[in-house]
């Protein structure tokens, strides 16, 4: 069985090419807008009297929950939206009971981001 899903992420107000956070879930938008969430709250500190950008959408074709939280972990690390780079995105969906481990190699230059369970991997 296939889901249909999207994953959205929100660029930065006046640097292009940077992005701020990847997220999925219907009406989360709104939510981010009207400052009811961390990011929308961090948002309005970060950049007062600036209006949060419109996201930029990706349609996927997922068979599962978890595969969902894979790919939306994968765009954090790809985009670099995670606190740890200066984004937003203050944890990942995806986790080691996901069977995702984090391997960082090249002096950091290099992320890989391997399935142990299902045996699938992905160099980010």
């Amino acid at each position: 069985m296939s889901l249909c899903f999207e994953l959205y992420v929100y660029p930065h107000p006046t640097e292009a090419g940077v992005y701020l956070y990847v997220g999925y879930g219907r009406g989360r938008d709104e939510q981010h807008r009207h400052t009811r969430t961390n990011f929308g709250k961090q948002f309005t500190l970060s950049f007062p009297g600036m209006r949060l950008p419109d996201t930029v959408s990706v349609w996927m074709k997922v068979s599962s929950i978890r595969d969902i939280k894979i790919a939306e972990t994968a765009m954090m690390f790809k985009l670099k939206t995670h606190k740890s780079f200066g984004g937003f995105n203050m944890c990942y969906s995806a986790s080691l009971a996901d069977g995702l481990e984090f391997l960082t190699t090249d002096g950091g230059t290099s992320t890989f981001l391997s399935l142990t369970k299902g045996g699938s991997s992905a160099i980010i």
